[in-house]
């Protein structure tokens, strides 16, 4: 019984160690942070685009709007942002990223105009809305970027009133007591599932008002809920009860989506499994015990889903990158088999190739982050952001 305990010792000695070899040998360290090369290395180049992507007047970083209409719209809000300065402090653990705390102090006071915004507006303490400016600015909050905000708030260790706010309002536009079912909550859960809503508003599915959209449950959103909710509590916060309950209700949907194989069907907004992978990777690293029942099957499936990228000829950087981080997150490199770390490295490797050929500072666009719901005078919408292409791409180079 002892030889076969320090083999599997030795093994996984071998494997971490061959984890750090390959993360090393592709420019990443393990827990400790690179210094700024100045260089033109592919890591540079990219932090490089992604800075002088930074609107000063705007506190942040443009959105473009694409529709099917073939209008091309630039739209500033919160959200992109908050997304673009979560992946840059998450790859600033491994890497120096110059100027970032600057960048940081300036996204800290947009954050605060738009709270203030949603004051003015009279709307649910704790909401977020998605831009204050029209026509996005007649939409209700919704919990996307809410959560968005408050997980970056509360990985910075900045807990202040507005994420107990967020937290507390959750819980009270949840998935209960509904006697319609909109199309897109039909595809994929249960009736009156007890899991969150996407949207601050009515529980009862309705034309919202100004957006052309419908309240339903979504998959991610609810993981980004998750994911605060776990920081928060972490931290020392109080979970109110209605949002443990819906906290137990959203992980049982995860693993149902998991087991039934609907990740690219669960949401209305975010349409590629790597979307769902990073998502939930996010979430099981901050509240591990809720979604302990299906960790397993997503390892699994992100394993499943990074192959067929693998095999793919027309496969983007956006959905490289974010598969890598979602791999890395789901499997770290004390519990990384040599197989993943090979899996992983070939997928960083071409996910550098794709990003070289195209010229340092010059990522071309890459498909949509999420989408709209159509509406009648552009049909149907899709956002995207370089910035953002490039911050997640640096994320997934930096994570050893």
């Amino acid at each position: 019984m002892s030889s076969i305990f320090f083999k599997r010792r030795r093994w996984r000695r071998a494997s971490f160690l061959l984890c750090v070899f390959l993360s090393a040998a592709n420019g990443a360290a393990s827990g400790r942070a690179l210094p700024w090369t100045g260089q033109h290395g592919l890591e540079d180049s990219l932090y490089r685009s992604v800075i002088h992507s930074w609107i000063p007047r705007a506190l942040g970083w443009p959105t473009n709007v694409y529709t099917s209409t073939g209008v091309l719209i630039n739209n500033q809000n919160i959200f992109i942002p908050l997304v673009i300065m979560t992946a840059l402090d998450d790859a600033a653990r491994y890497r120096r990223l110059p100027g970032l705390a600057r960048l940081e102090r300036a996204l800290e006071q947009k954050l605060a105009a738009y709270r203030a915004f949603e004051r003015r507006r009279g709307r649910p303490s704790g909401s977020l809305n998605y831009s204050s400016r029209l026509p996005y600015s007649i939409c209700p909050s919704d919990f996307d970027t809410g959560s968005e905000a408050a997980y970056w708030l509360a990985a910075r260790g900045r807990l202040d009133g507005y994420i107990g706010d967020f937290i507390s309002a959750t819980g009270r536009f949840r998935d209960v007591g509904r006697t319609i079912e909109d199309a897109s909550d039909a595809r994929w859960k249960t009736v009156n599932s007890g899991a969150f809503m996407t949207w601050a508003e009515p529980k009862e599915p309705g034309f919202i008002h100004g957006c052309m959209e419908w309240n339903n449950v979504d998959c991610i959103v609810n993981l980004r809920i998750i994911s605060s909710a776990g920081l928060y509590e972490r931290a020392g916060g109080q979970i109110p009860e209605p949002v443990r309950l819906g906290m137990r209700a959203a992980c049982g949907l995860i693993a149902r989506v998991l087991s039934n194989r609907e990740e690219t069907v669960c949401s209305p907004y975010y349409r590629r499994a790597s979307q769902f992978y990073l998502a939930y990777a996010q979430a099981v690293d901050a509240a591990p015990s809720c979604l302990s029942r299906s960790a397993s099957a997503a390892r699994s499936g992100a394993i499943r889903e990074a192959r067929r990228l693998l095999a793919r000829e027309d496969v983007s950087t956006l959905e490289l990158s974010e598969l890598i981080v979602a791999l890395k997150k789901l499997l770290p490199c004390r519990r990384r088999p040599a197989r993943i770390a090979t899996l992983i490295l070939a997928m960083t490797g071409k996910l550098r190739h794709a990003l070289s050929t195209q010229g340092r500072q010059k990522i071309r666009p890459q498909p949509y982050f999420y989408a709209g719901y159509p509406d009648g005078k552009y049909g149907h919408v899709w956002f995207s952001s370089p910035p953002l292409d490039s911050a997640l791409a640096l994320e997934a180079l930096a994570i050893p």
